[in-house]
């Protein structure tokens, strides 16, 4: 479990660097207009994606897209994402990232991990979160996926 988190970390930190609340395998939230984020868990070729059992390979997704115009003089816009990851029996895991995306530009994570013995069983979730520096007075963009392990 603590190689997922650290995995969870990391490749967000480093691909990212350089979502509306619901039970789904996969969410999409643009709360704010400038922003949609998307988030998803799912259990690869089961009959269920909403559910991994030992052994099973879960995709995981999450990306931010900037829902700007492009134009003539394109700006970076900063954006803080919040990464939050929720397991059974223990306490959540927060990561804030700030990036820097162009207008129209998405930025996606993707990895597959296999669920292992070690995993503790219930409702896993993972939520991804993205504020626009420039204007704190707007929503964040907000996405969840969960994922059951029983």
């Amino acid at each position: 479990m603590k190689q997922f988190v650290v995995m969870l970390a990391a490749a967000t930190a480093l691909t990212l660097g350089g979502m509306s609340p619901a039970l789904a395998t996969s969410d999409t939230g643009s709360e704010n207009p400038d922003l949609t984020v998307t988030a998803s868990l799912a259990s690869r070729g089961t009959p269920n994606p909403d559910i991994a059992a030992v052994g099973d390979v879960v995709d995981t997704i999450v990306s931010i897209k900037d829902n700007k115009r492009w134009t003539l003089k394109p700006q970076l816009e900063e954006v803080r994402l919040r990464v939050v990851l929720q397991i059974p029996s223990v306490d959540k895991f927060n990561i804030s990232i700030p990036v820097l995306v162009l207008p129209e530009q998405t930025l996606r994570l993707r990895f597959d991990f296999p669920v292992s013995a070690s995993f503790p069983r219930g409702l896993y979730t993972l939520t991804l979160d993205a504020f626009e520096v420039s204007d704190p007075a707007a929503p964040p963009s907000s996405a969840t996926a969960t994922l059951t392990i029983p």
